[in-house]
């Protein structure tokens, strides 16, 4: 009669090392699962900070690119005034013929360098702002992460008294 419940006292045993293994488990995992959400969340946090400084960029192209449009402009109009002072200076006149077509040219082309700087800062501000919606959509995939970390958790209680419930069905079948 003793042989028969040694077996059983084993087993017994065994289930419940089997029970709190999976109870010991559940906990770890959970504490990997909330580790790695912190990390996908910090990640997250990154991608936010670094859409935020290509938005920066994107501004300071767009301000930098105005600027020197404007100086541009400003350089044009003067090389005008010196080429109409030069004209005037030769006693050529300078709202006729080849002066008038110089100094228009030149207008001419000042004006399409001019929309050329816009044109290259616009650009410059367009690819920063892509960078930026790219950080952001990242940042939206560690959320994702997070969230999903989160969601992976398990209760202890409930892996283990499932471990009890199927390791106590194996044991009492050994003894009926």
């Amino acid at each position: 009669m003793c042989a028969p419940a040694i077996p059983g006292i084993i087993g017994a045993l065994g289930l419940g090392m089997q029970v709190m293994g999976s109870y010991q488990a559940a906990k770890a995992e959970n504490r990997a699962a909330d580790y790695n959400a912190d990390i996908a969340n910090q990640n997250a946090y990154i991608q936010e900070q670094n859409a935020v400084l290509a938005e920066d960029r994107a501004a300071d192209s767009t301000r930098r690119g105005e600027i020197e449009e404007k100086q541009h402009r400003l350089r044009v109009s003067q090389m005008i005034g010196g080429q109409k002072t030069s004209f005037a200076g030769s006693g050529v006149v300078v709202g006729e013929g080849s002066a008038l077509q110089t100094t228009q040219d030149t207008a001419s082309l000042g004006e399409f360098d001019a929309l050329t700087i816009r044109h290259n800062a616009a650009s410059e501000a367009w690819g920063h702002n892509m960078s930026a919606r790219n950080e952001r959509l990242q940042g939206d995939v560690f959320k994702s992460q997070a969230e999903m970390h989160k969601a992976s958790k398990r209760s202890p209680l409930l892996s283990a008294g499932t471990t009890l419930l199927t390791g106590g069905t194996s044991l009492s079948k050994q003894f009926l």
